[in-house]
């Protein structure tokens, strides 16, 4: 866990210093259920398949990415029953509405930091709510949501329309 310290730990939590049992249970908690879920039944990772030394250069082949859920269920060696519960879970689960809950459980978290200074050369704060999860994702989902509405791509019936629309916006 050392070496992943700083991008899974410092970066979503930032420097803060937590010592009260409440804030212990509060990241316990947080990090039992909605991180684990959000990292396993939703977040994607891709696998290194092969690497090749070529000279002085590295070519590295990638599998496409998967959740880690979707990756055990192609090895296909699990329990059916532990992996029909997770596969519930996950059709019950929203995705969006589980990074907002994520945000407002650290909200709450960093209220019970100790107000100590933080090291130099440390983040001083985590990333910003919009960039934690999915911010790729948000946006491809609003857009496709403004397509399928047809707010996004305005369909006119004739080309006095669309004139009169690329002058007035």
């Amino acid at each position: 866990m050392t070496q992943k310290n700083f991008t899974h730990v410092r970066t979503f939590l930032g420097t803060q210093r937590w010592e009260s049992p409440e804030a212990r249970d509060f990241l316990n908690d947080l990090y039992a259920k909605e991180l684990l879920w959000l990292q396993n039944l939703f977040q994607p990772s891709t696998k290194l398949k092969t690497k090749v030394h070529i000279g002085s250069k590295i070519h590295r082949r990638y599998d496409r990415a998967q959740t880690p859920l979707d990756r055990l269920l192609t090895s296909r060696s699990f329990d059916r029953a532990k992996i029909k519960a997770l596969q519930e879970l996950r059709a019950t689960l929203d995705p969006f509405a589980l990074s907002e809950t994520i945000d407002q459980k650290l909200a709450h978290l960093h209220t019970l930091a100790c107000q100590s200074p933080a090291p130099a050369g440390f983040i001083q704060r985590p990333a910003p709510r919009g960039l934690r999860y999915f911010r790729k994702c948000r946006r491809d989902a609003r857009m496709m949501n403004k397509a399928v509405t047809g707010q996004y791509f305005k369909t006119f019936k004739t080309q006095q329309e669309r004139r009169l629309a690329s002058v007035t916006s």
